[in-house]
């Protein structure tokens, strides 16, 4: 006989072509960020919820940016797992240079093709199907799991998860599962912090023939090539975490868009340069110039301590006249590295279930950009991200495979059924 596992991941096995149907029509609804509006795919994801038997809620701050939530199981029962995926993407630059429509959803040997593919309509849709598999099971369990559809994501999730989570906290639930891209063959259980700061020098504004060198634009760029020895500063990581540290960088890992490569940065501060502005005209010395600079803070880092580098690296520099500030206008994106143990119970059970539908155990990793997970580690929940592999992530002819699909599918059914105690 069976278990209740094998039978529900067989049967995603044997529908596989509903499962990448959902995907594709997920992907056929445009959802831009900016500016935001998902209307279009969480009416979607409503539809296919009810015509499934769910009783769909939806919370929305900004009308245009709505937030679905269903549930199989009691509002109070406990343990509750909370399924959570982003319906907003990254925009469409330039249609001409892919080789499909970005919102076709085409698929093509073995590739699901088109914008948010990767992130995160490849993840939603799994999470979506496990749990409506999950419903038509009709699985007897203690607890809960709900399955939470969010906006807003992209930007930091002002109107989205952290609004709903800040304003119903009886969604928030004891762990999440959230199906970000990541590769099938890593478990993500921690992300670096980011810190955004402001840099600025001030200058005299004078004729463009008396320049000596001096002026703010290059006084600044000056103080940006200085900064770019942070990523030498590493941090020693949790006990807990060293040994998942160790085997990220020896492995050269990310959790980004390219599974190998920039590893050595995990246990390091990293920086990127991300905008600039300064100046009137060609020949005209700038009053003033500034720069937005976005840094990432390794496990037990903190925002402070990444203000104070900055800070001291440019005294270090002779570049202390360099007005350092938090970047206010995107407050959202300034917060602390956050995890959860390898030894967690949550990240135990998503990592043995990789391995038995893989047939080869994963690595833990700790992954670089971050998301709406943080919204529950920061609040000191477990949670754990899996996704498909990344291809061509806000790029074009960005996609999925076909085969990720399937297999995160069938490890969101096993990693439910396990957390909620369901035999095996």
């Amino acid at each position: 006989m069976i278990s209740t596992k094998q039978r529900l991941q067989r049967r995603i096995d044997d529908r596989r072509e509903e499962l990448i149907a959902l995907c594709a029509e997920l992907i056929r609804r445009p959802s831009p960020n900016p500016p935001g509006n998902t209307l279009a795919v969480a009416a979607y994801v409503r539809d296919v919820l009810e015509r499934h038997g769910h009783h769909v809620t939806e919370y929305a701050r900004n009308r245009d940016e709505p937030n679905l939530v269903a549930r199989i199981g009691q509002a109070s029962a406990r343990p509750h797992l909370v399924l959570n995926g982003h319906m907003d993407v990254f925009p469409v630059e330039d249609e001409a240079s892919w080789s499909f429509d970005p919102h076709s959803g085409a698929v093509h040997e073995g590739r699901i093709f088109g914008r948010g593919a990767s992130d995160m309509k490849g993840g939603l849709a799994g999470l979506l199907f496990a749990f409506l598999l999950l419903g038509e099971e009709k699985v007897s369990f203690s607890g809960q799991v709900s399955f939470c559809a969010v906006s807003d994501e992209e930007d930091g999730g002002p109107d989205g998860l952290r609004w709903l989570m800040a304003e119903h906290p009886e969604l928030v639930g004891d762990a999440a599962l959230i199906g970000e891209p990541n590769s099938v063959d890593q478990v993500s259980i921690a992300n670096k912090g980011v810190a955004t700061l402001k840099l600025a020098t001030q200058g005299v504004a004078r004729h463009g023939g008396l320049g000596d060198g001096t002026d703010a634009i290059a006084r600044l760029a000056e103080a940006i090539v200085a900064l770019r020895q942070i990523v030498n500063v590493r941090v020693e990581p949790p006990i807990e975490m060293r040994d998942v540290l160790t085997r990220q960088i020896e492995l050269d890992r990310t959790g980004a868009d390219e599974r190998h490569g920039l590893g050595w940065l995990a246990d390091r501060y990293g920086i990127t340069m991300s905008t600039f502005k300064g100046g009137l005209r060609s020949n005209v010395s700038p009053l003033r110039a500034e720069a937005v600079i976005d840094v990432r803070i390794p496990l037990n880092g903190s925002n402070d301590e990444a203000y104070n580098l900055v800070r001291e690296t440019l005294l270090k520099a002779g570049r202390g006249d360099v007005e350092v500030s938090v970047f206010r206008e995107t407050s959202d994106l300034n917060y602390p590295p956050h995890w959860t143990s390898p030894h967690d119970r949550l990240s135990q059970i998503v990592r043995r279930n990789v391995a038995e539908v893989r047939g080869q155990d994963p690595i833990f990793i700790v992954t670089f950009p971050s998301g709406d997970i943080r919204n529950y580690r920061l609040r000191g929940l477990p949670g754990v991200v899996y996704g498909t592999d990344p291809h061509n992530t806000g790029g074009f002819d960005e996609y999925i495979t076909v085969d990720d699909l399937i297999t995160v599918t069938k490890v969101y059914v096993g990693t439910i059924l396990d957390y909620l105690g369901v035999d095996g």
